[in-house]
């Protein structure tokens, strides 16, 4: 897991619960052919960020703001889903429904990645070193 503090500790944050998200929805596209299968799937981010703000384990100055310094997740909660589909096994994974989800999370990482990046070379120039 990405570290959750620093000057981009709402973005690593973020990172981390799409990282979670992929291994949710690789599990789920795993146990298709299992009967009675029940898809999973993470709470959405803002409810996330909303209880560990109510446990005092972030600080936010803004509603919009993902997160502040010192925050941190060990886990992310996950719900099961009430798909109306149902499997030729019973169950409710839907194959073509988790690889899109799977395709939007690797997505969203890679956009998550390619603005750490950005912000890593901001600090940097910033700071003043090259490289």
């Amino acid at each position: 897991m990405l570290q959750k503090t620093g000057p981009l500790g709402g973005l690593l944050q973020y990172m981390n619960y799409l990282q979670k998200g992929l291994a949710v929805h690789t599990d789920n596209l795993s146990r298709i052919d299992i009967p009675n299968a029940q898809a999973k799937e993470l709470k959405p981010f803002a409810e996330q960020l909303d209880k560990a703000v109510s446990g005092a384990r972030i600080s936010k100055t803004h509603s919009s703001h993902l997160g502040a310094k010192g925050s941190s997740f060990s886990d992310f909660a996950t719900q099961e889903t009430k798909n109306a589909r149902v499997s030729y096994s019973g169950g409710n994974i839907s194959r073509e429904d988790e690889i899109g989800k799977v395709n939007d999370v690797t997505t969203n990482y890679l956009k998550a990645t390619r603005l750490y990046q950005k912000g890593l070379n901001m600090v940097k120039t910033i700071l003043g070193s090259k490289g």
